[in-house]
């Protein structure tokens, strides 16, 4: 009589369960679309946990901005929490992982509508930027304004319809340059770049002077509405005082006392600092630092991009198809010019290389369809540059080293 223990192959429950488990594993890594479907996954876990953090104290501190003593830039955000009562620690740290959580979200959602995985027929170049130091930067930047800013691009850049994208627009980009009016240098373009390339696929002319009218119209209201909020929206000093002693009285933390120094600048001390940032050695400093961080996938994203065009772009873009690498290169580098304005040097080149990915996902997404060839040379550079991803990470805010796998340190906390 058999064992009530055995199965009909005479194995062990539990040695049958280990098998098909195993079984699931070798088929993961036995499709190439599969593993690196599991390897976009992973290693962009893995480059999110290795920043991750509660908000710093400007973090905290700028949250509390809002129209309380007037019209002010940078303002909009700040106000929405007072509406909805969030000033103290906990609830900011609770929202800023929910505005991390939503701009991972459309990022993922905005590969998969970009059908790189059907052009490359694996998922290499996503995981060549997941694995990145720009989503390790990014995760570091809990509670800054950068994820909500690059959350309404990247949301923008969803809307497949020019004329839906452009009224969508009119909306979205006032409301982005009142959360903060960086977005017209980091975020901005990359949204007209989008309206490039759509005028550069319309066959018709008509049709292509219309597009053109929408990129022109947003701009002008994108650099109005910067200048409004730039001049009208900067505070006095009787104002930032009575700000500084509201924020005092009602927060369970330490404000950062430079964040209030810094709502009294004015456009021209902002670039007089940037300015002499930029002559020191420090600078150039960050520059290499940069260069050994970002370089390689930066200089791969671009790689694919110009491998794209050559290969996808119609013949009917006419002239437009000199546009199109102009304005891609211009959004991937109009973020640079934040170095003049602000002194956070690394901050500005981790946008610029998320650009370039936004650039290339919209490429990708809106080319006609056809597949991009990798050879094993392809592959293996993709591998050597996931590597030099996974292991990098100095340079963080607040002398913050970046947490070794497997994290837990911070999954306990």
């Amino acid at each position: 009589m058999p064992s009530k223990t055995a199965h009909h192959d005479g194995r062990r429950p539990g040695l049958a369960e280990f098998g098909n488990v195993f079984g699931r594993i070798r088929a993961v890594f036995g499709n190439e679309r599969s593993f690196w479907r599991f390897c976009a996954v992973t290693f962009g876990f893995i480059s999110i946990m290795k920043g991750l953090r509660f908000p710093n104290a400007w973090a905290l501190t700028q949250a509390q901005l809002g129209y309380s003593h007037g019209f002010v830039k940078r303002g909009l955000l700040g106000e929405l929490n007072g509406v909805l009562g969030i000033r103290h620690r906990v609830a900011i740290n609770g929202v800023s992982l929910l505005e991390f959580l939503i701009f991972v979200a459309v990022l993922a959602w905005l590969t998969y509508r970009s059908g790189l995985e059907e052009r490359v027929g694996n998922l290499a170049i996503a995981t060549l930027f997941t694995s990145s130091y720009v989503l390790t930067f990014m995760a570091h930047l809990a509670g800054y304004t950068d994820i909500v800013l690059a959350t309404l691009a990247i949301l923008l850049l969803l809307v497949r319809s020019t004329s839906r994208r452009f009224y969508a627009g009119l909306v979205v980009v006032p409301a982005a340059i009142l959360i903060h009016e960086s977005f017209l240098l980091m975020y901005f373009p990359v949204v007209l770049f989008s309206f490039v390339l759509d005028g550069a696929l319309e066959a018709d002319c008509i049709r292509r002077r219309k597009v053109a009218v929408y990129a022109l119209a947003l701009t002008m209201a994108g650099v109005c509405m910067t200048l409004f909020t730039a001049l009208a929206g900067r505070m006095s000093s009787a104002q930032v005082d009575q700000f500084h002693d509201e924020v005092l009285s009602r927060v369970d933390f330490t404000p950062q006392e430079e964040f209030f120094t810094v709502l009294k600048a004015s456009f021209w001390d902002n670039l007089g600092m940037g300015s002499h940032r930029i002559r020191t050695l420090r600078w150039y400093g960050v520059l290499l630092l940069a260069g050994c961080l970002l370089g390689p996938v930066l200089i791969s994203i671009l790689n694919y991009g110009r491998r794209l065009l050559l290969q996808r772009m119609p013949a009917t873009a006419g002239a437009w198809r000199r546009y199109v690498p102009v304005a891609a290169l211009f959004a991937i580098f109009a973020p640079e010019f934040m170095h003049l304005l602000g002194i956070d040097a690394l901050r500005w080149h981790v946008c610029s290389v998320l650009v370039a990915y936004l650039c290339l996902a919209t490429l990708s997404m809106r080319l006609p369809q056809g597949a991009i060839r990798f050879s094993n040379a392809d592959l293996r550079w993709i591998v050597f540059v996931v590597a030099l991803n996974l292991s990098s990470g100095f340079g963080l805010y607040n002398q913050m080293q970046i947490r070794p796998y497997p994290f837990f340190p911070i999954l306990f906390h």
